[in-house]
């Protein structure tokens, strides 16, 4: 066994590039960050309002739902995974930065855009985090 599971992060330099979607012997399958099914819990700003991150498809910027018009996400704020209780990642790993921000008077949500902060192409190594989320 390689020791890699399924769910476990992934990481590139200074972010995080996806989770184990299915694992080998040998060979591991990594759901990127920005596949159209990718979905996490993030935390962003003081004192860490928390959000869910969604991909988009290759070369968009991830997507935030769940932002209320009483959060304050700013642009250029650093995006982390949440690593709230049952979440699939742990807490701290880097995501993203915050590219845009939309809000309209009277809407309950803010439409958010995070650019990846790994480089998700082209990759030859990254790091795969021996980490489970709890049952």
């Amino acid at each position: 066994s390689s020791g890699v599971g399924v769910g476990m992060p992934v990481v590139a330099g200074p972010g995080l590039v996806g989770i184990v979607a299915s694992a080998g012997s040998r060979t591991a399958v990594v759901r990127k960050i920005t596949d159209p099914s990718s979905s996490f819990g993030v935390r962003f700003g003081v004192p860490g309002s928390i959000a869910l991150a969604q991909g988009r498809g290759p070369g968009y910027p991830l997507s935030l739902s769940g932002v209320t018009a009483t959060m304050s996400p700013r642009t250029g704020q650093i995006v982390y995974t949440s690593g709230v209780e049952g979440a699939a990642l742990p807490a701290g790993i880097p995501v993203g930065t915050i590219a845009s921000v939309h809000y309209k008077n009277g809407y309950l949500t803010k439409t958010v855009f995070v650019t990846p902060e790994a480089t998700l192409q082209g990759l030859d190594y990254v790091t795969v985090m021996q980490w489970f989320p709890a049952p």
